[in-house]
């Protein structure tokens, strides 16, 4: 969930943005992986934006991956990309 569902606020396209961003670290299938185990502690982390960076745990991901994966993940849906088609063209470049 993204911090502001958890939050009972207001949410649009961009909670399908930061949810994108958590299933995006390759080769791990699962938002848990960037967050601590227990439920209660990943939903604080969620709205905390404590997630691990994406290339501490693949150090293989090709540069500027990471960095796209905490943009889309950013707790302030302001500073998420804001459309999926923005996001989409930003992880055009990482397709093999």
């Amino acid at each position: 969930m993204a911090p502001e569902q958890i939050l009972g606020k207001k949410v649009d396209e961009r909670a399908d943005i930061y949810r994108r961003g958590c299933h995006d670290v390759r080769n791990a299938d699962r938002p848990a992986a960037l967050f601590p185990r227990d439920h209660m502690s990943v939903m604080y982390q969620h709205v905390q934006g404590k997630a691990r960076v994406p290339q501490d745990l693949n150090p293989a991901l090709p540069p500027g991956l990471s960095d796209l994966i905490m943009k889309a993940m950013s707790v302030d849906k302001t500073k998420r990309f804001q459309t999926m088609v923005e996001l989409s063209a930003a992880l055009e470049r990482f397709k093999r």
